[in-house]
């Protein structure tokens, strides 16, 4: 998923979801824009959120939408990595 707070944040407060989704999502939200805390950390633990009510078929159709795109890797981001810490690993 694309990491964007803005979007992030509007893309949270349109979801439809079920009673079960929109209390993990409001509490994100509130990390967000109350507590401040980091976009990274947030996503994190809502896919560990939404992965619990996945397990459990908790999930409504936009649920299991939004945890696929919380789910898809992010292979620029990912590859970034990976290169800079291969090449800090060489002496």
């Amino acid at each position: 998923m694309k990491r964007d707070e803005n979007n992030l944040l509007s893309l949270l407060e349109k979801l439809p979801l079920n009673a079960d989704e929109r209390v993990l999502v409001d509490q994100a939200i509130f990390r967000l824009k109350v507590k401040n805390e980091a976009e990274d950390k947030v996503v994190r633990d809502l896919r560990v959120a939404f992965r619990s009510l996945a397990l459990n078929q908790k999930l409504s159709a936009p649920g299991v939408k939004f945890f696929t795109q919380l789910e898809k890797p992010n292979f620029l981001q990912d590859n970034a990595m990976m290169w800079s810490f291969w090449l800090s690993q060489m002496h």
